[in-house]
């Protein structure tokens, strides 16, 4: 399982709606969280998404 951060514009793009324990297909190009992700969620939330 991969945690995914999704903005309010890319939940409302494409395909159907999902919610909390649906299972989803996403194409990821990376597991490490960009830097400006970092600076958005901050120390605590991105130690959670694997960033450190």
């Amino acid at each position: 399982m991969t945690r995914v951060w999704l903005t309010k514009w890319e939940r409302a793009c494409c395909g159907d709606a999902f919610a909390i324990g649906d299972e989803v297909d996403f194409g990821i190009e990376t597991r490490t969280p960009h830097a400006a992700l970092a600076d958005v969620l901050g120390p605590e939330l991105i130690d959670q998404a694997g960033g450190r």
